[in-house]
This record gives C-alpha cells, structure tokens and sequence, in this order.
C-alpha cells in the first residue's frame, strides 16, 4: 500500500520533527560523554566571550585566569550507545530521578496554600480572643477602643498576608500543571 500524503504540511511537521528528535539525542550524546570526562578542553582568545567560553582556570605557569569550554570526543553512535550500556551497567552516570520538578513545584505550591491557611485560622483564633479578652477585662473605653483597632489591623494585615501567600501557591501549581501539558 502506498503512503500518498497530499499536504506538504504534514511532510514538513514530521520532519521538524525528526530533527528536533535528532538534536535532543545530539545534546544528551554531549552531556553525557562530557560527563564522563571524554572532551577535550578549547582555550579562548584574552577578551573572549565568556558565553562561548563558559569556564574559568587559572594557568600553573602564568598565574593567569583562563576561559574555555568543554568539548566532547568524537564518537559514532554504535559506540556512543554501547558506552552508554557499560555505564549504566556500572551506574556511573546519574539516571534521572523519578519525581521532576514539576512534581516538587506542585507540592511546594500545595505547602505554601496550607500554610497560608493555617496562618488564616491562627489569626482568626488571636483576633477573636483578643477582642474577648478586652471585652471582659478593660473597663477603659478609649483603651480597649485602642486594643480592639491595633487586633483589626493585625487581622487585616494577616489576612492581606494570607491572602497572597495562597494566591502564590495557586499560581505556582497552575504552572506547573500548564509546564506538565506542554511536555
């Protein structure tokens, strides 16, 4: 049977694609043999740029700090792939962990959203055993006028507080669940 895709479109997307799929390998190729110390160190020129040129030495002989960046040895992809297999085997490069950072973002969120709750709670707590309190003691009007607006302000203050520590964690969660989607 043959395959007759009439839209050029769909031809270029799975194309895109592939390449996107082939620079992910390309990057993960070169993290890992850099990881395992397989490159070779490039010197910059004095005054080079420092994002070509991302790490810093100082030279034995001149005492002077140089700039270079890593590059990985050449290798095939058979051999890449069997060098991936011996490591592996010898647990010598990090495998990713299972919870990501969108997992721990999502739990930092909810904390922040509990947190913000309970700061509610106690405030609400002082606020009302405050004003219970001047109510049953102070005798002063002007005093206990004075209490019961300086335990308003603090309510109000820590509802505000609360108010945007929740709202913080809300957003942080929504995030990360739109980062999640995406990936």
């Amino acid at each position: 049977m043959e395959n007759k895709t009439t839209d050029q479109r769909v031809l270029d997307y799975i194309k895109m694609l592939d390449e996107e799929k082939r620079r992910l390998y390309v990057e993960k190729k070169r993290k890992d043999l850099i990881d395992l110390g397989m490159f070779e160190k490039v010197y910059g020129l004095e005054g080079c740029d420092p994002s070509e040129y991302p790490r810093t030495e100082t030279d034995a002989q001149t005492g002077r700090t140089v700039r270079y960046k890593m590059v990985p040895v050449e290798v095939s992809d058979e051999d890449y792939e069997q060098l991936l297999k011996k490591t592996e085997e010898l647990g010598m490069l990090d495998k990713p962990k299972e919870t990501s950072g969108i997992h721990n973002s999502q739990t930092i969120g909810a904390t922040i959203k509990k947190i913000s709750e309970v700061l509610f709670v106690i405030s609400l707590i002082a606020v009302a055993l405050i004003i219970t309190f001047v109510a049953l003691t102070i005798k002063d009007l002007t005093v206990a006028l004075i209490i019961v607006l300086v335990a308003g302000l603090f309510g109000f203050s820590e509802w505000v507080l609360s108010s945007f520590l929740y709202g913080y964690g809300e957003l942080i969660e929504r995030v990360s669940s739109i980062d999640r989607k995406l990936k």
